[in-house]
């Protein structure tokens, strides 16, 4: 009798510390992503010039999830791209987990579009190829025309301009070597545009009027003061 009520007793405790283990997993705490299949969700569409005047034409989409992602671990990406490259390729890539950025990836990563801020990264066969330095070039208002665009060649900024020159038309040209001497101990790189020679005439401008977007690399801060000579101090 004594070993039966032990046995009992035993059987008993078991039974009641299995029910509190369980009770300790809310179905609230291991909820699991579940997208619907409605249309996706247009957020934004990207133009992006890369080195050698390649662009990369993005269009990106948001899925709409029901439920949360469990507690406690990481979310689950639920958008993706349509990406149409300038050689005619294109792909429609999910967004994956990535630590900095935005990153979509097709399933066997052979190929990753990777937007970080106005830029983008173009990685193929985990290596970048053709699309390098790419920058989003700012799109036009409604009505307006410009056509031609430029990108740096580090990928640190874009323009659109009318026209560029070449051999037919009088628009702007470029001079990437440019050098502004302030004197003997400053002198600052940058890109220049000259204005086309048309767009002086019946104006006080002069045929070599041009715009410059100089680069400081070294530079800790960024002030209008470090492009002039001795100390002057901008007021805007």
């Amino acid at each position: 009798m004594t070993k039966f009520l032990i046995f009992f007793g035993l059987t008993i405790v078991l039974i009641f510390g299995g029910l509190l283990f369980l009770l300790q997993f809310k179905p609230s705490d291991t909820k699991i992503i579940e997208v619907v299949s409605q249309t996706p969700k247009l957020l934004n569409r990207v133009l992006y010039m890369c080195n050698q005047t390649k662009t990369i034409d993005v269009a990106f989409y948001e899925r709409v999830a029901t439920t949360s992602s469990s507690v406690g671990s990481a979310p689950i990406p639920n958008g993706y791209v349509d990406v149409t490259l300038s050689d005619g390729r294109k792909f429609s890539l999910p967004q994956t987990i990535a630590a900095d950025g935005v990153r979509y990836a097709n399933a066997n990563e052979q190929f990753v579009f990777w937007s970080k801020g106005n830029g983008a990264l173009v990685l193929e066969g985990g290596m970048e190829k053709e699309y390098a330095n790419c920058v989003q070039i700012a799109p036009v208002a409604v009505g307006v025309t410009l056509p031609a665009m430029y990108a740096s060649p580090e990928g640190s900024f874009s323009l659109r301009l009318p026209s560029l020159i070449n051999a037919t038309t009088d628009g702007y040209s470029i001079d990437e070597s440019f050098e502004n001497i302030q004197s003997p101990e400053l002198s600052i790189e940058g890109v220049k545009f000259t204005i086309p020679k048309a767009l002086a005439s019946g104006t006080n401008l002069s045929t070599d009027t041009y715009l410059s977007v100089e680069r400081m690399p070294e530079a800790e801060v960024c002030s209008a003061d470090l492009f002039f000579e001795g100390n002057q101090k901008i007021h805007l």
